[in-house]
């Protein structure tokens, strides 16, 4: 389980390289950790290379700040995403299924029956088109006749009126000192200095990528804090409880029946998330303080961070997303920002690229992934029963 929370562009991932425990005990709060060695951890060359990651970072980037343009003129063309109304009939009859109104097709990547996207092709926006047609022979689905009697589809004869509506035209924008001074100021006013902000994230989060996971398991927590730990655990209870009502319309009762999970099985989960969670703030936090680049809330630098942030995710204002994600959310995440960018600074480049074996995060996250999925699946079958 996972508490979702601010995705950062570049997707701060939590990694760092392990290369020892320095034995000293600290403390957090009310609870207690053991930190790892952080300084000179390892950096290798190919986590520094950040073209293919910069570019695709880049036009993502840009694909934010797209807009789309009705346009209603001009012939279709094989490249074109059309907005259209149509109507199937079969022997005269509008069948279930066969109707639609206001529909998007992107013309060269259809799904729909052979003959259909093609015979838009070459007519003029406005236009009414009639396209005779016939399903597929191995056609699946099936719709209900005049009769309200089921009927197969396949290899029957199909008359589609379609009107074209519009064209659908994205504009990109282009990376500019103009785009940049107006979507990003907190950071950068030119592509050049913004540039050099992005390929060291990039590098950062490469970097990170190979072992923090192995670094966050050897600093040992002497005691948890316990009240953090308990108020995470509502925070996350909840949470989770919400989201089942909201995307799956079920409740947690329902949810644990079809997955033969008890209640008691369901607080273990919470309670060992909420341990992870807290385990790591803690580490942040204390590694924030030693190496004196935490950032306090009512600061000028949390506001400039802030701000950079919010236009990083296009979060709207500051005070947005404070209201959306809480205040705390956003500085715990300028402060793990702050760490990350302090041990990579300090770390050790190494030749070549980080041994195999070490444990990324990726693989973490696809485990993560694969659970949601799971909950994602038995949530559904709950729903059935």
């Amino acid at each position: 389980m996972r508490r979702k929370s601010l995705v950062l562009l570049l997707g701060l991932s939590m990694a760092l390289s392990l290369v020892g425990c320095n034995g000293k005990s600290t403390k957090s709060g009310s609870g207690d950790i053991k930190l790892a060695e952080y300084k000179g951890l390892a950096v290798y060359e190919k986590e520094l290379e950040v073209d293919d990651a910069y570019d695709s970072t880049i036009q993502s980037m840009l694909s934010q700040f797209s807009t789309t343009d009705q346009v209603k003129e001009g012939k279709v063309k094989k490249t074109d995403k059309v907005n259209i109304d149509y109507v199937g009939t079969i022997d005269g009859f509008a069948f279930e299924g066969g109707t639609s109104q206001g529909y998007t097709l992107d013309i060269g990547n259809s799904s729909f029956i052979e003959g259909f996207a093609e015979g838009l092709v070459g007519k003029k926006i406005g236009d009414k088109v009639t396209l005779n047609l016939t399903f597929p022979e191995d056609y699946a689905n099936t719709t209900k006749d005049a009769d309200g009697k089921e009927m197969s589809l396949a290899g029957k004869d199909v008359v589609f009126e379609v009107t074209l509506n519009y064209k659908e035209v994205t504009n990109t924008p282009e990376y500019t000192d103009d785009f940049v001074k107006e979507h990003f100021s907190a950071i950068a006013t030119t592509t050049s200095d913004f540039d050099t902000y992005l390929k060291k994230r990039i590098q950062i989060t490469n970097a990170m990528n190979g072992a923090w996971k192995e670094f966050l398991d050897s600093c040992e927590v002497k005691k948890y804090p316990d009240k953090e730990v308990e108020s995470y655990e509502k925070v996350l209870n909840d949470q989770y409880v919400q989201q089942l009502q909201q995307y799956y319309q079920t409740d947690l009762k329902t949810y644990l029946e079809s997955c033969s999970m008890s209640q008691e099985d369901w607080d273990k989960e919470i309670n060992k998330s909420s341990k992870e969670y807290i385990k790591q703030k803690m580490v942040i936090d204390q590694i924030a303080k030693e190496a004196k680049v935490a950032i306090k809330g009512d600061s000028e630098a949390y506001k400039k961070k802030a701000e950079a942030l919010v236009q990083l995710n296009n979060l709207g204002t500051v005070e947005a997303a404070e209201k959306q994600y809480g205040k705390e959310m956003i500085l715990d995440s300028l402060n793990y920002e702050a760490v990350q960018e302090y041990i990579f600074d300090n770390m050790k480049k190494e030749s070549g690229e980080r041994p195999t074996e070490a444990v990324t995060d990726a693989a973490a996250d696809s485990a993560a992934d694969s659970e949601d999925a799971t909950v994602e699946e038995t949530t559904k079958k709950s729903k059935k029963k």
